[in-house]
This record gives structure tokens, sequence and C-alpha cells, in this order.
């Protein structure tokens, strides 16, 4: 006896296997829950796949993706197109400090806006590993969550503190201290990022076209997955 799950499964092998011949890449923006099974499906067949964000609920699911991709020399990729904005390029070399405030989040506590947040938070880091992470939700009495707040130490001594706020009209700015200058960056500046998501796009379809796993992948993902449920769990 099949149950839905299973007929559903099957039904979207058949329908996707029917129009991969003509396919050369394919971007994934249905259901959370639903991404990368169907990701999984077109990978195996060779298919690059470009998964809108989040990529998935939990990290089990994501891991199964990301090492079918690698193992089979598949780009793929989860839209986090401020991993291309071209401010983080120039920010100073060492910042001690730097603090990361988004305003106008729709759902603060979200997986989609924590691990945005951490996606970004451990982009700064450079490459160094967390070592403490401290986190805090801002509740009301009879409201969710109208702001999520954590902060991490790098292994390299900077903190980052990020911040997101339900309300008011978006916007993303960044300071960066260093020696005694602070470095302030709006990342929602006009058209900012437009030129993320074009960068972004253009290094994904470089990486299908010439048969090559888009570097760091989904690796980047996953991790952010990881520190943004961290996160969630010390707040409660």
């Amino acid at each position: 006896r099949l149950d839905r799950t299973d007929v559903r499964v099957t039904w979207r092998d058949a329908c996707l296997s029917a129009r991969l011949p003509n396919v050369d890449a394919c971007l994934i923006a249905g259901p959370v829950v639903e991404r990368v099974e169907t990701a999984r499906v077109l990978v195996r067949v060779g298919t690059p796949v470009f998964l809108a964000w989040p990529p998935a609920n939990d990290l089990r699911s994501l891991n199964k993706l990301a090492r079918e991709a690698d193992e089979s020399g598949v780009a793929a990729w989860a839209s986090l197109p401020l991993r291309f904005h071209s401010d983080l390029a120039d920010l100073p070399p060492a910042p001690r400090l730097v603090t990361l405030e988004c305003r106008g989040v729709r759902a603060p506590t979200s997986v989609a806006s924590l691990s945005t947040m951490a996606d970004l938070v451990l982009q700064l880091g450079r490459g160094y590993a967390p070592k403490r992470l401290l986190s805090t939700f801002v509740r009301t009495p009879t409201r969710e969550p109208r702001a999520a707040a954590f902060s991490v130490r790098f292994d390299s001594g900077m903190l980052v503190h990020a911040t997101a706020m339900a309300g008011g009209p978006p916007s993303i700015r960044l300071n960066a201290v260093s020696a005694l200058t602070t470095h302030t960056y709006d990342l929602l500046a006009s058209g900012a990022i437009a030129r993320a998501e074009d960068a972004e796009l253009a290094a994904f379809l470089s990486a299908a076209a010439e048969r090559r796993p888009m570097r760091p992948g989904l690796t980047a993902a996953r991790d952010a997955l990881r520190l943004a449920a961290h996160v969630s769990k010390r707040a409660r």
C-alpha cells in the first residue's frame, strides 16, 4: 500500500524525468518541505539546482542533498544573494566588533529570518569558527516575538552582534569597528540587492554550464541552518 507521500514522490519523479532532457538547470521555489526531495530527484540525473531560501526545514534532509550533489559533481546552491554583496568585500580586514541590524522583518524568529542572519554572521567571521553564542527573543504579552538578537564571538576574537526587528521600513545596516574607526554600510542601498542577485545567478549558471560544483555550495546553507537552530534553542 502506498501512502500519499509515496504517491506524490512517484508522480513527481515521473513528471521531472519526462522533462529533464531539455533542462539545463532548475530553480526550485515550491513549498519548503518539498524543496530538498525535488532537488534530489534532479541531482540524481545530473541537473544543477538552485533552491530558494530556506532550502529545507531540517539539517538531515539538507545533508543528504549536499552529499549527493558533491558525489555527483552537480552544482547545487541555496539562494543567499547577500553573500555576493559588494559592500562585504570592502569591510576592514580585521574588525573587532560588527553590528548587524535588520528592520522591517516580517517574522524575526522564523527559520528563514534567523538562518539568513546566521549566514551573514558566519560570512563576516571569514572562516573562523564560532566560539561563543548568546541569543534572545523579545516578546510582547499577546503577540509572537517582535525581535530576535544574538551575538557570536569567533576564534579570531571578533564579536558580531545581529538583531532582527519587526515593524518599520525594511533596512539592513552594518557597522564594523576597526581600531578607532567605524565603517557603516547600508546593504539595501538602491540597486545593491539587485546587483548581488545578478552576481549570484551568474555564478550559479557558470558552475552549471561548466558542470562543476558551486562552492561553498550547500555547506554554507547547512552551517547557517545549524547556527539558526542553536539560536532558536538557546532563546527559548
